[in-house]
């Protein structure tokens, strides 16, 4: 994948996360008009919630990608991802919704009963976008994504400032009803914009046994992945009370800055990779391995080194009350976490290379460090290193997966800085043309 043959993706691509950067700055002033009680019940409703349709997304929602690419096979696959994806996720929220009581003596949070009762709810209103989401990345219409996303963050974005400009304060209610209608706009946008690929049948060469052979390891692998990712505030409840998942999540939800640019580069990168594989072309999946990680790494490096620097304590007490500054440690620890990221980017070459079993022993592996590490903080009650289980489980993925790709395809280390090279190549070829 050419950078220059894909400007245009590429720059879609960084609209539509700049749309979470804009909407993460109007979680800044949620934030801080909320308690940190409140901030902590709603962290667990997106939690659940986005563990609910990543397990969903890789069992069901991934095939459209990796059997969609054959045109014959697109109405079955289709109709078969849906129907999985239904069941899944209605059947989820369902079971959460009736084992409420159960929660409320696991936590010891009389409040919980507001996470269940609007996660059933929210879901409905999640599965269009979700579903319809895949065929943008399947057919890298960045495009068709930000017009999604705009409908999404934009009303939210612009709920909150009428809130905030018309009762000065925020409760979970709020929070819960602007994400409503956020879903529920851009559910039905997404529907538009792919009502062409909306095609299902019965006819195709691919069967529900291949679908399976290829998601069930994924699943596995992504149920590990999940719960030092989403899972995290469910875990730390077990040990600390509402409010201090609420000042962890504050740290987490500036930390999604990072996150989001690896979901960029994933949309971009995977359906990219699929392609190289089915073709054979080592050379164009071997150059797609290098730069990808390679301008991830610098533009990471660049920014942790700022935020370590002082960034981050200036940032956090400029937008945040006094109550939240606790979540200054927690977010710093949970920055280092960044210098990871790209090489986690690999296990999605792995994937694409048709070897889900082989990330599923890596993200076993982390997930399992992940569990000792945050048991340890836990049990110590020890609220600044909160953030380390999730350091080690992105420092354990993404090292394991760079030694599995480096002795496998041959990424040697000084392929980290191609970066600059490719950068430098690239101005100067554009400074020429002026």
């Amino acid at each position: 994948m050419k950078v220059q043959e894909n400007i245009d993706k590429i720059a879609w691509s960084l609209a539509d996360k700049a749309l979470f950067v804009i909407y993460g700055f109007i979680q800044l002033f949620q934030i801080r008009n909320l308690e940190p009680e409140e901030f902590g019940l709603y962290a667990l409703l997106i939690g659940i919630h986005t563990w609910i349709f990543n397990i969903s997304d890789s069992f069901a929602l991934n095939n459209i990608i990796q059997f969609g690419m054959r045109q014959e096979s697109r109405k079955k696959v289709n109709l078969l991802a849906l129907i999985i994806h239904l069941i899944l996720v209605i059947g989820s929220s369902a079971i959460f919704y009736i084992l409420t009581d159960f929660w409320i003596d696991i936590f010891k949070e009389e409040n919980f009963y507001l996470v269940t009762n609007s996660l059933v709810f929210l879901t409905l209103l999640t599965i269009p976008r979700t579903y319809c989401l895949k065929f943008f990345y399947r057919d890298h219409n960045m495009k068709g994504l930000f017009f999604t996303d705009l409908g999404f963050f934009g009303s939210m974005s612009a709920l909150t400032i009428y809130i905030l400009i018309s009762y000065k304060t925020f409760r979970f209610e709020d929070m819960v009803n602007i994400y409503y209608i956020g879903m529920a706009l851009s559910s039905l946008i997404s529907l538009f914009l792919t009502r062409k690929n909306l095609i299902f049948g019965l006819k195709g060469d691919t069967k529900i046994k291949e679908l399976l052979k290829f998601s069930f390891p994924m699943t596995l692998s992504t149920l590990g992945h999940s719960i030092p990712k989403n899972l995290d505030v469910v875990f730390l409840k077990l040990f600390f009370p509402s409010a201090t998942i609420g000042v962890y999540g504050s740290a987490k939800t500036l930390f999604r800055l990072f996150d989001e640019a690896n979901n960029a580069a994933y949309g971009l990168i995977y359906p990219a990779a699929v392609r190289q594989v089915e073709k054979n072309d080592k050379k164009a999946l071997s150059d797609l391995i290098t730069k990808s990680v390679s301008f991830l790494l610098i533009i990471y490096a660049f920014a942790v080194l700022l935020l370590e620097l002082g960034l981050s304590n200036f940032f956090i007490k400029l937008f945040f009350p006094e109550k939240y500054y606790f979540s200054i440690s927690h977010f710093n620890i949970l920055i280092l976490s960044a210098l990871f990221l790209p090489f986690v980017i690999l296990s999605v070459i792995i994937n694409a290379q048709g070897k889900p079993f082989v990330v599923f022993n890596f993200v076993l592996i982390s997930a399992v460090l992940f569990v000792i590490v945050t048991l340890l903080v836990g049990l110590g009650g020890t609220e600044k290193l909160i953030p380390l289980g999730y350091l080690t489980y992105t420092m354990s993925l993404g090292i394991l997966s760079y030694f599995y790709i480096k002795r496998n395809i041959g990424f040697k280390f000084i392929y980290l800085f191609r970066g600059f090279k490719d950068t430098k190549s690239f101005l100067t070829e554009k400074f020429k043309r002026k």
